[in-house]
């Protein structure tokens, strides 16, 4: 197992459109909030290689809340 250590954080926030087109008005389809950072997102995509990884994380305020 593998054991990644994130002391700065972050909440990544991925949004989805139909298509980018110039001068238009871009309406999301779709919004989700992650949990990231270097560690973190090491972590992500150890799993997802099939490699058994576990991630320390600080949290802590609002963000750490979510």
């Amino acid at each position: 197992m593998i054991v990644t250590v994130t002391l700065n954080p972050s909440l990544d926030r991925t949004i989805e459109v139909d298509a980018l087109t110039r001068g238009a008005v871009i309406r999301a389809r779709s919004a989700r909030l992650d949990p990231g950072g270097k560690g973190v997102n090491v972590s992500r995509a150890l799993l997802a290689n099939g490699v058994e990884s576990a991630a320390v994380v600080a949290v802590g305020g609002s963000d750490g809340d979510r």
